[in-house]
C-alpha cells in the first residue's frame, strides 16, 4: 500500500479551487509540491485515487472531487490535442458515474476529432440530462457556425441564454452571428451586452474596435485595441490593429514601435512586415523600409507589396524600382505602376526665380547638401529650438504633437531644392519628420509637396485638382485632417494661422477664391503664375 498523507486546506481556499479541506496525497509526491510551490494536477489526481481504492466510508465523498479533476485534466489534454489519453481520463470520469457532464465532454472530444455528427448527438443528450446547462447550445452554435449554419448557431446561443442569460459567451457568437450578416447595430449591441457581463473580454473589445475602424471612428478604435490590449498585453491582432488606426490618427512613431515589438514576435508575417515597411516609408527610413519588404516579399508573392517595395526603392535605388514597376504593368496595379513611373522622370523645369520668395530662399540654399547645412544659418522659433538643435548635434529627435506654421516657407523652400519630384518628395520627408517630428506636419509638407509639384508639371496648383489627387493619399496617414482639407473651400480660411493644419486648407481656399492677406503673398507666388498673380485684401 503506498502511503497518503493529508494537506489541511483552509476553507476559503478549498471553495475557490474545489478541493476537500483534506486533500489525499501520495506522500511521494510532497516533493514536487514543495518544488513546485503548487500542487501540480496529475498529483491531485493521483491522491484522490489512491484515497478512492482504499473503499473507506468517504469514497463518495472524495469519488466527486476525483471526478472533477478528471474533467479539468481531460481539457488540459484537449487543449494539447491529445485525443488519445483525452478519451481514457473521460472514461475514467465516467466509470465514477455517467452524467451529463460525461456526454458533453464526449461531445467536445467527438468535435474536435472530426466527428461533429456524433458530437451532435452527444451535446443534445447533455442537454436532455440538464435541461438548465448552457454549454451544449453554446457548443452546437459554435459548430454550426463553423459550417455556415448562421441560422441554426443562432437558435443554439439564444437557448443558451435562455438556460443562464449571464453567460457572456453567447453574446459576443451572436454578435459575430449578426456581423456576418452586415448587421452591424445588433452586433455592437450583443458585443456590448457581453462586456456588461464581463469586461474581461479581449476579443470583444478588438471587434468593437475593428467596427470603428469601418465607420472612420478612429479615435474610439484606438479606445477599445487599447483596452483589449491592457487585458491581454500579447494580443497580437489587437496590436496590430491598433497600429493600423495610429497610423490613421497621424500617430506614425507610436505606429512604428507597436510594428517592430510585433516583428519581435511575428518576424514571418508578411502582413506585419508590409506595414511596418510602409510606416518606415513614411518617416523617411528607406533602408528598414526596404529589407522588410523584401522580406515580405519572399513571405507572399503579393504584387500589394511588390508596389509597396517599389514604392521605397524609387528614393534609393531608381533602376530597381522601375523593373519592378515594369512587372506589375501586367497587373491590377498596372496603372499605379504607369504612373509611378512617369512619376520617377518628372525633374523641376522651371527657375527658382519664378517661384516668388520662396523660390529665393530655395536658390540661397541650394548649394547645402542636408538638412543640417540648411538649419546652421536660422534663428529657430522657441517652439522648435530644441529639436532644430538636436539635428545641429547630429540626431533627429523623437516625434511630438507640433502643429505650427514656423519654418514653412524653409521647408518649402528645401522641397524646391531638389531637381527632380523624387528627391523633392524625399526632402519634404526629412524636412517634416526632423524638424516637427509629427503626424499632423508630415501631412501638411505632404500637401505642400504636391501643391508644389502640380504648379511646376501643370503650370499652377489647382485647389480643385490638388484636393481631388491629395485627400486619398493624407487619409492614409492623417485622417482628420484629409477631412479638413477635403472641406478646405467651404470653409472659413484664418487669416493669421498659427498652426500648420489651418494654414493650408486656409491657403487653397485663397488660391480658389482670391483677395489673400499678405501673410499667404509669398504662397501665391509659388503656386500660380504671374500672370494669374491675385491682389491682397486692403
Amino acid at each position: 500500500m503506498r502511503a497518503i498523507v493529508y494537506l489541511p486546506i483552509k476553507p476559503e481556499v478549498a471553495k475557490e479551487n474545489n478541493l476537500p479541506v483534506k486533500l489525499p496525497v501520495l506522500a511521494e509526491d510532497v516533493p514536487k509540491i514543495t518544488q513546485e510551490n503548487r500542487i501540480p494536477l496529475d498529483v491531485i489526481i493521483r491522491g484522490l485515487e489512491a484515497q478512492v481504492s482504499l473503499n473507506r466510508d468517504d469514497k463518495e465523498y472524495y469519488s466527486t472531487y476525483l471526478q472533477y479533476f478528471y474533467y479539468e485534466k481531460f481539457k488540459k489534454l484537449i487543449a494539447e490535442k491529445d485525443y488519445d489519453s483525452a478519451r481514457e481520463i473521460l472514461e475514467k470520469a465516467k466509470s465514477l458515474g455517467e452524467d451529463y457532464r460525461y456526454h458533453f465532454y464526449k461531445g467536445i472530444l467527438l468535435r474536435e476529432m472530426g466527428n461533429e455528427k456524433e458530437a451532435e448527438i452527444e451535446f443534445k443528450i447533455a442537454s436532455s440530462m440538464n435541461p438548465n446547462f448552457s454549454l451544449p447550445h453554446y457548443e452546437l452554435g459554435r459548430m454550426y457556425m463553423r459550417n455556415g449554419e448562421y441560422s441554426d448557431a443562432e437558435a443554439e446561443f439564444l437557448k443558451a441564454l435562455e438556460k443562464d442569460p449571464d453567460f457572456p459567451l453567447p453574446y459576443v457568437k451572436l454578435g459575430d452571428v449578426y456581423l456576418s450578416r452586415g448587421d452591424i447595430e445588433n452586433a455592437v449591441r450583443m458585443y456590448e451586452s457581453a462586456l456588461r457581463k464581463s469586461k474581461n473580454l479581449p476579443d470583444v473589445y478588438n471587434r468593437l474596435g475593428v467596427i470603428e475602424n469601418t465607420f472612420q471612428n478612429f479615435e474610439k478604435a484606438e479606445m477599445m485595441f487599447r483596452k483589449a490590449l491592457e487585458i491581454a498585453p500579447d494580443y497580437h491582432d489587437a496590436k496590430y490593429n491598433l497600429a493600423f488606426t495610429l497610423t490613421k490618427l497621424g500617430k506614425l512613431f507610436e505606429a512604428l514601435e507597436i510594428l517592430l515589438e510585433l516583428e519581435k514576435s511575428l518576424p514571418d508575417d508578411p502582413m506585419i512586415l508590409n506595414e511596418l515597411g510602409i510606416v518606415m516609408r513614411e518617416l523617411g527610413l528607406f533602408e528598414e523600409s526596404i529589407k522588410r519588404l523584401e522580406r515580405a516579399l519572399e513571405l507572399s508573392k503579393d504584387d500589394g507589396i511588390k508596389f509597396n517595395l517599389a514604392r521605397s526603392l524609387m528614393f534609393v535605388d531608381r533602376d530597381r524600382a522601375k523593373e519592378i514597376l515594369n512587372d506589375l504593368l501586367a497587373s491590377d496595379f498596372s496603372e499605379e505602376a504607369s504612373r509611378l513611373i512617369r512619376y520617377m522622370d518628372m525633374k523641376r523645369e522651371l527657375d527658382l526665380e519664378e517661384l516668388g520668395e520662396i523660390g529665393s530662399l530655395s536658390e540661397e540654399i541650394s548649394n547645402c547638401r542636408d538638412l543640417k547645412c540648411v538649419l546652421e544659418n536660422i534663428e529657430p522659433p522657441e517652439d522648435l529650438k530644441d529639436r532644430v538643435e538636436s539635428i545641429l548635434e547630429g540626431y533627429i529627435p523623437k516625434g511630438g504633437d507640433i502643429d505650427t506654421v514656423d519654418l514653412l516657407d524653409l521647408g518649402a523652400a528645401y522641397i524646391l531644392s531638389a531637381e527632380d519630384f523624387v528627391e523633392m518628395e524625399k526632402n519634404a520627408i526629412e524636412f517634416s519628420v526632423a524638424v516637427y517630428g509629427s503626424g499632423i506636419m508630415i501631412a501638411v509638407l505632404r500637401v505642400i509637396l504636391r501643391a508644389i509639384q502640380m504648379r511646376l508639371s501643370e503650370g499652377e496648383a489647382d485647389p480643385d485638382s490638388l484636393i481631388d489627387s491629395v485627400v486619398p493619399e493624407i487619409q492614409d496617414i492623417h485622417w482628420k485632417f484629409s477631412l479638413k482639407l477635403s472641406k478646405s473651400l467651404e470653409s472659413i480660411p484664418s487669416e493669421h494661422p498659427k498652426k500648420g493644419s489651418d494654414f493650408v486648407p486656409s491657403l487653397l481656399h485663397f488660391l480658389k477664391y482670391g483677395d489673400p492677406p499678405e501673410f499667404y503673398l509669398p504662397w501665391i507666388e509659388l503656386l500660380k503664375p504671374k500672370s494669374n498673380d491675385l491682389s491682397p485684401i486692403r
